[in-house]
């Protein structure tokens, strides 16, 4: 656990170094992960694009249909931006 702590906070602070396309898919009921981290990583890296799923729990694609449905479109959405000229 300290260890990922300690990963999670040395990475929000390299989100402006990123030249990387990023999806972040952040789950909006999540009691595991809070999303300042995220927030930070996603604000600073030029090329991040980030997706709150409101009624989402920590994983998000093992949601119920609705939610797991919208974070599959939108990953593979982020995909095709990325290989389409």
């Amino acid at each position: 656990m300290c260890e990922s702590l300690t990963a999670s906070s040395n990475a929000e602070q390299l989100g402006r170094y990123s030249s990387t396309p990023t999806l972040i898919i952040q789950a909006g009921q999540d009691s595991v992960v809070n999303p300042g981290g995220q927030n930070r990583y996603c604000a600073a890296a030029p090329r991040c694009q980030l997706t709150r799923l409101e009624q989402a729990h920590h994983e998000s694609y093992a949601e119920v249909d609705e939610v797991r449905n919208v974070a599959v479109e939108r990953t593979l959405k982020f995909f095709d931006a990325q290989v389409t000229p």
